[in-house]
């Protein structure tokens, strides 16, 4: 099988064909889960006698987020500093196929001066917004807002990633 490759033809290893053979001749919901989870992970579960999508899904979960459970973290004596948000990022981008962290990316992104928050204000937000206004003295209307949706982009943050407030002490 040949596929193009920074514009140059190239051979797909007779392995990746193998997979993609297998994964066609899987059943529609478990070739749903191979599509969510990778075939690596499926394939695994597969191997271990695991055949029912929705067990292979739960499988799955409980494995990549076990570790990484707020439960555990205080156990080893961490403060236990998480967020469903957080739980779910590193799953995610593990059964992505990627090697970092949710954490990592996150903090990363916060040093570059962008934030991962809701969508929609949330009372955090709108507390964190409120309060700004009375620390303010005469300032511009642009300011204002200014200071007020920075107030509330922060609250947000830091709830739904505390370990960014470690950094900012």
């Amino acid at each position: 099988m040949m596929h193009i490759q920074d514009g140059e033809p190239s051979r797909v290893p007779q392995s990746m064909v193998s997979a993609f053979d297998r994964v066609d001749t899987m059943p529609p919901q478990v070739r749903a889960v191979v599509h969510d989870y990778g075939y690596p992970m499926v394939a695994a579960c597969l191997a271990a006698g695991v055949t029912k999508p929705g067990a292979i899904r739960s499988l799955i979960m409980n494995i990549t987020m076990g570790a990484r459970s707020t439960w555990m973290n205080r156990a080893r004596g961490g403060e236990g500093k998480s967020s469903p948000a957080a739980e779910n990022l590193t799953p995610f981008l593990a059964t992505s196929g990627c090697q970092l962290e949710g954490r990592a990316i996150i903090a990363f992104l916060w040093q570059q001066g962008f934030a991962v928050v809701p969508r929609s204000p949330n009372s955090v937000m709108v507390e964190a917004s409120v309060a700004e206004t009375g620390k303010l003295g005469l300032v511009s209307k642009e300011d204002k807002h200014r200071f007020r949706l920075r107030a509330a982009v922060e609250a947000a943050a830091f709830r739904l990633w505390p370990f960014l407030n470690e950094g900012s002490r």
